[in-house]
């Protein structure tokens, strides 16, 4: 070994051993213990019982009512960075008339990141 890398070992150790003096600590710090176990108590467990509650049965004599018109749900979307109206409806099985129809003020050419689209139900 060097002359200048055994003076910077020993430069080395002294600094470590002055941080050490100089921060109340040691080498040598002993581990913390762990508390003693908690006895646990020797009282009996009680298991309440409660008695069943009673259960309504569904009225079977009703239905749901029928209407002439088919149900159609609506979702939104909102635009990503890259998205066409052509992409977008492509995503979700419509076409675009569609998507432009459910979006009248929405002009193709003006999309921008994060505006909401609504996506017509089928």
């Amino acid at each position: 070994m060097r002359g200048g890398a055994r003076l910077l070992i020993v430069g080395l150790s002294i600094s470590v051993a002055a941080t050490l003096a100089a921060c109340g600590g040691s080498a040598a710090t002993p581990l913390p213990t762990l508390p003693p176990e908690t006895p646990t108590p020797d009282a009996p467990v009680v298991v309440e019982t409660l008695p069943p509650t009673e259960t309504v049965a569904p009225d079977a004599t009703a239905e749901p009512e029928a209407t002439d018109e088919p149900t159609t749900t609506t979702t939104r979307y909102r635009v990503k960075k890259g998205d066409t109206m052509i992409a977008i409806a492509a995503k979700f099985g419509i076409t675009y008339k569609e998507l432009q129809a459910a979006n009248p003020k929405v002009k193709p050419r003006e999309l921008k990141v994060g505006q909401i689209l609504i996506i017509p139900g089928q």
